[in-house]
């Protein structure tokens, strides 16, 4: 992990009860490691000159500041020992979020209630979490920081993207005191396949896929022997078996695509699709941003 204090957590704020979620989950970050608050904002700036501007940029960028302030003034009250910088930043709202958060450890932004409903590509969280250089917490207007659940469930697709999940999920369990539940799901694309197979050999699938998530795993048990590691192989479309476990969890973690040609970073249609319907914050992990690991613990050192 970077070192406490030297990246700040960066999040977007934009006045609205969508991103009040993303503001109280990123100071929970910020304290959690010793790093500074960064709030971003973004405005328009000048309208287009074919188009008669219905607001002055003036008081746009009075209202962009008030927004700041506003939000600034709510993480003191959060956590008064803080330290907090803003940025009111011009541009288009992901390119603007982009830019600010390329020195952060961490980007939190938020989700509406009516992203649930949005296009699967046009949603800004979506558009910087395919892009972020480090992970994107997406946060749902309603999370709150007091859970009771601790548990951390980690989407495992392929083991691709087995080092940075399990790297960024080990960690955060730890610091968290929370049980992680890796979860991979199967089904076939022909329904009256996928039925027969249900019906004949469900069992051969959970067995095999365990298999693999157990030889995936094992290294992490060693390095984090106090972190509690269920696995389950479940029927279904990944989505919705992502939804259901997100349910009764403090974090999802999912992978991110990584591209030969620019533009590197892309989200698959299960990520893109989790975003929206998650009923807790996702973090989309980039490929190559890996959380350092201790080394594993020896058996002396377990047992004392």
């Amino acid at each position: 992990m970077t070192t406490p204090g030297s990246r700040p957590v960066v999040v977007a704020v934009d006045g609205t009860p969508g991103s009040a979620g993303a503001l109280e989950y990123a100071v929970d970050e910020a304290l959690r490691d010793g790093n500074r608050l960064h709030l971003v904002h973004v405005w328009p700036g000048s309208p287009p000159q074919d188009l008669v501007p219905v607001v002055a940029c003036g008081e746009l960028q009075a209202a962009g500041r008030a927004v700041l302030d506003e939000s600034s003034a709510s993480a003191r009250r959060m956590a008064p020992g803080l330290e907090i910088t803003t940025d009111l930043v011009v541009g288009p709202r992901s390119e603007g979020i982009l830019r600010a958060s390329r020195s952060g450890r961490l980007l939190v932004v938020g989700r509406s209630a009516r992203h649930r409903f949005d296009l699967p590509f046009g949603s800004t969280p979506a558009a910087v979490a395919a892009r972020a250089a480090c992970p994107v917490v997406v946060v749902p207007s309603s999370w709150g920081a007091v859970s009771t659940a601790r548990r951390v469930v980690v989407g495992m697709k392929s083991r691709r993207h087995a080092l940075e999940l399990l790297s960024h999920a080990f960690h955060i369990a730890q610091e968290r005191g929370a049980e992680i539940l890796v979860i991979t799901s199967w089904e076939l694309y022909d329904p009256s396949m996928d039925r027969r197979e249900v019906a004949q050999r469900a069992a051969e699938w959970e067995a095999e896929g365990t298999a693999v998530l157990e030889s995936l795993v094992e290294e992490w048990r060693a390095r984090f022997p106090g972190v509690p590691v269920e696995l389950r192989v479940a029927h279904g479309r990944p989505a919705h078996v992502l939804e259901v476990a997100s349910a009764g969890a403090d974090l999802l973690l999912v992978g991110r695509h990584q591209r030969a040609v620019p533009p590197y970073g892309r989200l698959g249609a299960t990520a893109h699709t989790v975003l929206r319907t998650s009923r807790c914050p996702v973090e989309v992990v980039p490929a190559g941003v890996v959380a350092v690991a201790p080394a594993p613990a020896t058996s002396a050192s377990r047992a004392s």
